[in-house]
């Protein structure tokens, strides 16, 4: 199952253990996964506030990852982060933020998006030339309309 850091290590999302089944989308692949096998999701990532980049989760693993490496291969080293669609897809809608601190997904993922920015930077300025978004939930998409993910049956 795919999981990262990123937003966790964000002001403004907070973890929490637990949450409302009804919170979510019930078709999204992780999430129905959890229901159609009897279980509720046990953790999540809710947006609580104003969201600010206040210091990298990544760049300790790459600058860890490179010291493996020879010099010369650095470059070729990546680093994945999850989606920045990635908790606002999986909660129903009105359910990704508090209204109360954000008043249009544009103005949320605009602080989003700047928050992106701020990580690249940093894995940037450590070496890093190679990162991969990961959208696990775009891949389930994918094979829910060849036929091949049976949770989309």
């Amino acid at each position: 199952m795919f999981w990262g850091t990123f937003f966790p290590g964000l002001d403004g999302f907070e973890e929490i253990q637990n949450p409302d089944p009804e919170i979510f989308r019930m078709y999204v692949p992780d999430i129905a996964a959890f229901t159609e096998s009897g279980h509720k999701p046990g953790e999540t990532v809710i947006c609580t506030g104003k969201i600010k980049h206040v210091g990298s989760t990544y760049v300790d693993q790459f600058k860890y990852l490179a010291s493996l490496v020879p010099p010369e291969q650095v470059k070729n080293l990546k680093i994945t982060l999850a989606a920045p669609n990635w908790y606002h897809l999986r909660y129903k809608e009105g359910r990704a933020y508090p209204k109360e601190v954000y008043s249009s997904d544009e103005e949320y993922f605009a602080d989003i998006a700047k928050a992106y920015q701020e990580e690249l930077q940093i894995l940037y300025d450590a070496g890093c030339r190679n990162v991969q978004y990961d959208d696990p939930n775009l891949a389930c998409k994918f094979l829910s309309h060849t036929g091949l993910d049976p949770l989309w049956k």
